[in-house]
């Protein structure tokens, strides 16, 4: 293997890591025990669906009639959540980091450093949970 070949080939490897240690962080995250009791059921299986970039469990997450506020545009339902998903979240391979809990309770905030090949930056998602589903996530600034 040349320098060249070489350097490029360590490149790959490193960003094979990204993922993997984006999952780490969150799974580490949802560890803390002071952490993870401020969180609904339904609310840490969304964050984990989102860490395994699993659609069919993220759409679980929510109520039949439950729905996404991304900016004020809302998305009512499994087939147009799944939609928005595969536009804005899972399908573009979102990731979130530095996850922390804003505004306990119910509805619950958290705020994350999101990544991945769509927005980048910080956002806090609301979260009401109603039973053991998500009635509604509302993202904003």
């Amino acid at each position: 293997m040349t320098p060249d070949t070489h350097h490029t080939a360590e490149k790959r490897n490193r960003f094979k890591e990204i993922p993997r240690l984006a999952v780490e962080t969150l799974c580490a995250y949802r560890r803390d025990m002071s952490t993870g009791d401020a969180l609904p059921a339904a609310v840490r299986q969304a964050l984990t669906a989102i860490d395994e970039q699993d659609t069919d469990a993220f759409v679980a997450a929510f109520a039949p009639d439950g729905f996404v506020d991304d900016w004020g545009r809302q998305f009512r339902g499994p087939e147009r959540i799944r939609s928005w998903s595969d536009g804005e979240l899972i399908g573009v391979h979102a990731t979130f980091s530095d996850v922390a809990v804003s505004t306990p309770g119910n509805p619950v905030t958290i705020t994350a450093q999101v990544g991945g090949d769509g927005y980048n930056g910080t956002s806090h998602f609301t979260f009401d949970v109603q039973g053991d589903r998500i009635a509604s996530m509302t993202i904003t600034a």
